[in-house]
């Protein structure tokens, strides 16, 4: 359940924004007032996860309450004005609403920051686990890996092998199900047999992947997962504009 809190000094601004908190699930609304100052210690107190904020306002303006902001809720500018977007932009806003605000594009910025806050959590869990333990050849034996130690893991019929460094580690799982555990942003699957760690790529030719080593590793792209993998290196190539 997303918490939201309304500073506007129209009452039938807040009025709309009420109205479309209580028809939206997983929102509820923590409070409102028309009074910027009112609402900045309100909002010091509660500390709500959306800040629906006017930008045009007499005592304070909405730049000014933003300045003044120390919690770490998801602000979205509600305004009439345009000239205010590259300052949404320049402080990461989630979202900058032009009055009259629809209830569907009002939808559509809950998607957002439910979408990013989806991503920092998935982020906080990467930070937090970066290893995983895994039962190898002797069943009584469970090896640590580190994610930054593996170089790629190759499927055998049932089983697969981590390549890390300089050994080997075999363990009866699927490529799947260790796909699944890797965080996406650093591995990825460019092979219906083959799992690579982003940071060893050391070159990219035609549709070999060449992984970092004494002698470099060529691994084949294959061509199931050529799109997604060229669409996740186009994203960070530096090209000339």
């Amino acid at each position: 359940m997303l918490s939201c809190y309304i500073v506007d000094d129209e009452s039938h601004a807040v009025d709309v924004l009420t109205k479309y908190v209580a028809r939206t699930p997983g929102l509820t609304l923590a409070g409102s007032n028309n009074d910027p100052v009112t609402g900045l210690n309100e909002v010091r107190i509660i500390s709500p996860d959306i800040i629906f904020l006017d930008i045009d306002m007499p005592g304070m303006s909405g730049i000014e309450f933003l300045h003044m902001l120390t919690e770490k809720s998801a602000v979205v500018f509600t305004t009439a004005l345009t000239a205010y977007a590259v300052e949404a932009y320049i402080h990461n806003l989630t979202d900058y609403l032009l009055k009259p605000i629809s209830y569907e594009r009002f939808l559509n910025c809950i998607g957002r920051q439910e979408a990013r806050l989806a991503n920092n959590r998935q982020q906080q869990q990467v930070v937090a686990r970066d290893y995983f333990f895994v039962q190898c050849e002797l069943k009584s034996k469970m090896v640590r890996i580190n994610f930054g130690d593996i170089s790629y893991v190759e499927s055998l019929n049932n089983y697969v092998i981590i390549h890390q460094n300089n050994q080997k580690n075999i363990a009866y799982i699927t490529l799947k199900e260790v796909l699944d555990f890797l965080p996406d942003t650093q591995f990825t699957r460019i092979h219906k047999s083959f799992i690579i760690n982003d940071d060893r790529i050391h070159s990219i030719v035609g549709n070999q992947v060449y992984l970092t080593g004494k002698e470099p590793q060529a691994i084949a792209i294959g061509q199931t997962y050529r799109e997604s993998f060229f669409n996740k290196v186009s994203q960070r190539s530096l090209k000339r504009h």
